[in-house]
């Protein structure tokens, strides 16, 4: 989870939560994985419901002024923050970096925090149908007293949710806290079921012999031939008010910001590049990085773009200011790789508000996403795709195209699993049909025996995406794990993989992410470069090694006259000493990470794109297993591979 994650869902969420119902949380039994009780958590609610009615009630116009109404009015402003105490974040919770996945990121205040909130705000809409700015208001004052964010930030968020909040609040019949707050954060969900659901779609049987696991696809090398190379864009979040020489520990979810004043000591001076801490990049930076690939890379065959085009100044977007950038930012791409096919991707952080897509059928302007997919459509098309690709594109975002006989890439927008798009709560089941499409696009591509490269910006396994979406997609990629040759991901701007295993536990795919080019956080700027096995008649479409490439950031910051030096960081294949990429040997050398605590730490260097921070802080036992546990996951919660993995690291632990 990105380091805005925290910050996002609880401003925003402060209207989310109060999807839940009285009696719901009042009966719901349970208990969730922090040992808290369904009933205390609703106690809470009631608590905050209570003391937020009483002080409404001192503010009602009309009051006569005198002593005993100042002293009703002190009295329950005091009560109020008696229950704020109570669920309010520490102050060194309000922000995290890319790796507080963990304790530090869920605990059981949030949980409390998130059930308190959902019981207090939904009187406010069922109730006493607030709505608009009253109900805006309201919400923001929460969300300052719980100490989520800054005043400006709460605000900025919370008004531009607060159409599409309201309808999902009123149209989702029997959505509670325990479901909210269990779909953001699992360890709150309390044993009842919940957003689960299974796709009603034939896939028909795998064809005999068409199995891609362990050595059963192992074939003789491929010729001697120059591989297709395939360079992997991802996760530009360059910031238009990006300030070299700003403040850097600004004390908000983005730094290095203009108007964030001048910063308090010359160590938290911003760089001309960018910087290691919650600072995007400036445009400059992407200039750099096309004038370098334009320069060493020549013979580049295709380009995967897998999203996110809009900086991390989340408070600040809005309709017109992210379509700027995006189509600026796209505009650019064309006239700088020229004829070069470019296949792109939506990624969480284009519309506005941030994350939120919505099913195809919500049409009412103020609620719909068709603005960002008519401005995808307009600029794909105009520069790269086929006009029959519009279709889906104009429904939800995602596509395929044939990019040469046998060879065919289908482009997804998995944002419609993303936990932090409160659509997902109205409507969870395969929103737009994607990947009933998916399958359909899979049985045609195996019956004209097409290999396919799949785009995704989320990548499988990771916290962001509902379970049930990821399971139905793993079933899906297992089924077509002899069509499907590789996925590629961005989102998370750490270099990885992921790899996934069949019913038997037998690696049959993998999907390889491609960093980012945003310094967001602890990062040097990075892209990745595939050689693929298809430039012959019976090409598999095969990765067959990746190259990661960037700079180091302080290196170039320190030298800021000068253009950055950009090297390569390694060669897969050589630099970890692997027989190739399939899955079967990708398992293995994930194996070897369990006993070779020098190779897990170099392999974590790299996953932070050999920054000073990644060198710095070492990958102890609990990041080794996180680092596993996320290469062997492709199911959220499921964790079998896991297992395998763990005991014989922590067998080597002292």
């Amino acid at each position: 989870m990105e380091r805005l994650a925290i910050v996002v869902v609880l401003s925003v969420a402060l209207f989310v939560f109060a999807c839940s119902g009285d009696a719901n949380d009042a009966t719901r039994p349970g208990v969730n994985s922090f040992g808290q009780r369904t009933e205390d958590l609703a106690r809470v609610a009631a608590e905050l419901t209570e003391a937020l009615a009483a002080v409404e009630a001192t503010r009602a116009p009309g009051l006569q002024a005198g002593t005993a109404s100042r002293a009703a009015a002190a009295a329950a402003e005091a009560r109020l923050e008696q229950v704020m105490e109570t669920i309010r974040l520490p102050e060194r919770m309000r922000f995290f970096s890319l790796q507080s996945t963990g304790p530090d990121a869920r605990t059981p205040r949030l949980c409390r925090l998130c059930h308190a909130v959902a019981g207090a705000v939904v009187t406010a809409i069922r109730v006493q149908n607030r709505t608009g700015p009253a109900l805006a208001s309201m919400v923001d004052e929460l969300c300052i007293k719980a100490n989520v964010t800054s005043p400006h930030i709460c605000t900025g968020m919370i008004d531009s949710n607060t159409p599409i909040v309201e309808y999902i609040v009123r149209n989702t019949p029997g959505l509670d806290s325990g479901a909210i707050c269990g779909t953001f954060m699992p360890e709150c969900a309390d044993g009842v079921a919940s957003m689960r659901w299974a796709l009603n779609k034939d896939m028909g049987a795998k064809p005999p012999g068409q199995i891609r696991s362990t050595m059963l696809d192992l074939k003789d090398p491929p010729p001697p031939v120059e591989p297709y190379r395939v360079l992997q864009i991802t996760d530009y979040h360059w910031d238009s008010e990006y300030s070299p020489d700003g403040n850097a520990n600004c004390g908000e979810p983005t730094c290095c910001r203009k108007n964030q004043g001048a910063p308090p000591t010359p160590e938290d001076r911003a760089g001309r590049w960018g910087d290691y801490r919650s600072c995007d990049i400036p445009w400059e930076t992407v200039e750099e990085f096309i004038k370098h690939t334009q320069e060493k890379l020549h013979n580049v065959d295709l380009i995967y773009f897998t999203g996110d085009v809009v900086d991390h100044g989340v408070w600040e977007t809005s309709r017109e200011k992210n379509e700027y950038r995006i189509r600026y930012t796209f505009r650019v791409m064309k006239e700088s790789f020229g004829d070069t096919l470019i296949l792109p991707l939506v990624g969480n952080h284009e519309p506005h508000p941030l994350n939120i897509f919505a099913p195809d059928y919500i049409t009412d302007d103020a609620l719909s996403t068709r603005w960002l997919y008519e401005v995808l459509a307009d600029e794909w098309i105009t520069h790269w795709l086929p006009e029959d690709t519009r279709a889906t594109i104009l429904k939800g975002g995602y596509y395929t195209v044939l990019v040469r006989p046998g060879f065919r890439v289908v482009a997804l927008n998995n944002m419609y699993c993303y936990t932090l798009n409160w659509w997902v709560l109205h409507d969870p089941v395969d929103p737009s049909g994607q990947l009933a499409w998916l399958i359909d696009v899979l049985l045609a591509a195996e019956a004209a025996k097409e290999k396919v490269h799949i785009l995704a910006h989320i990548p499988p396994g990771n916290d962001d995406c509902l379970e049930s979406w990821g399971r139905e997609f793993a079933k899906i990629v297992d089924r077509f794990s002899a069509t499907i040759s590789a996925q590629f991901n961005g989102h998370t701007h750490v270099d990885d993989l992921s790899i996934f295993y069949d019913e038997y536990g037998r690696p049959n795919n993998v999907a390889f992410n491609g960093g980012s080019l945003t310094t967001y956080a602890d990062v040097n700027p990075n892209y990745k470069l595939y050689l693929v096995d298809g430039n012959h008649e019976h090409a598999t479409w095969n990765v067959l090694d990746a190259e990661l490439w960037g700079f180091n950031l302080t290196k170039a910051n320190e030298n800021p006259d000068l253009r950055p030096e950009w090297y390569r960081m390694y060669s897969f294949k050589e630099t970890f000493n692997v027989e190739s990429l399939h899955p079967f040997h990708l398992d293995k050398f994930i194996g070897r990470l369990t006993t070779d605590n020098q190779l897990l730490q170099q392999y974590y260097w790299y996953h932070m794109l050999d920054s000073d921070v990644g060198h710095l802080t070492g990958c102890d036992q609990i990041c080794a297993e996180r680092l596993i546990c996320n290469s062997v996951t492709t199911i959220t919660n499921e964790i079998d591979q896991c297992e395998r993995y763990f005991k014989t690291l922590r067998a080597q632990s002292p």
